[in-house]
């Protein structure tokens, strides 16, 4: 063994002389960054999420343009007992939409009512042709 001490550029050369990159150092310019992964607390978070709004019916479909699911939206909390609390209000706003529609009955405005369509040339054509 040789007596001599490396310091970490040289420990972390290439044996062609070309620089290997350091720990802890930022990547190359062109390297791609690596993607952010979620810390193991926002893993459970996003988890009982999903659990919840599924277990309260609460759409996790996302909108026609992309836009946010009703669960990425409204269950925002980060605990079990506020994400329930957050499903279970949902619900409650939701039926009570419900029983309004329901109380008002089936609404149809122009029922019972005829219209006399335009008159125009080609009306009076198929009238002449046809009697």
């Amino acid at each position: 063994m040789s007596d001599t001490t490396n310091t970490p550029a040289e420990m972390f050369s290439h044996p062609e002389g070309q620089t290997m990159p350091q720990p802890g150092t930022p990547a190359a310019p062109h390297a791609p960054a690596a993607p952010e992964r979620a810390q193991p607390a926002d893993m459970y978070t996003l988890a009982l999420r999903a659990r919840l709004a599924a277990d309260y019916g609460v759409s996790e479909a996302k909108g026609e343009n992309g836009e946010a699911s009703d669960a990425e939206l409204l269950l925002s909390g980060k605990d079990e007992a506020t994400i329930t609390a957050q499903a279970l209000r949902l619900i409650e706003i939701d039926h009570r939409a419900e029983r309004r529609r329901l109380l008002r009955g089936n609404v149809a405005p122009h029922e019972g009512k005829t219209s006399t369509p335009e008159r125009n040339h080609l009306t009076e054509f198929t009238r002449e042709l046809f009697g």
